[in-house]
């Protein structure tokens, strides 16, 4: 996986074989919440996990940088909800 980070925000992404399987992206919201905004998954990959990975890749950043989560993209915002265990990271 793979975090760019931009001078908005930035994003996660999976690549195989050169080609991009995924991508989470995410904008900054203050100094300490970040806003997961959109994911895609290629179709090719979609029902493997990939999606659930981005995300967990930003709950990893998250609990490393002290950052807190939130969620507009409806994916993102219910494999939150669905980890208790993540809880921790995710804002209000």
């Amino acid at each position: 996986m793979k975090h760019v980070e931009n001078e908005r925000g930035g994003y996660f992404t999976i690549e195989k074989d050169g080609y991009e399987e995924g991508r989470m992206s995410y904008v900054n919201a203050g100094d300490k919440v970040i806003i997961i905004d959109h994911t895609y998954v290629s179709p090719e990959s979609q029902g493997g996990g990939l999606g659930t990975e981005l995300v967990k890749g930003a709950v990893d950043y998250a609990r490393e940088s002290g950052h807190k989560l939130m969620a507009t993209c409806p994916f993102a915002r219910a494999v939150l909800i669905k980890h208790s265990d993540w809880q921790d990271v995710v804002a209000g």
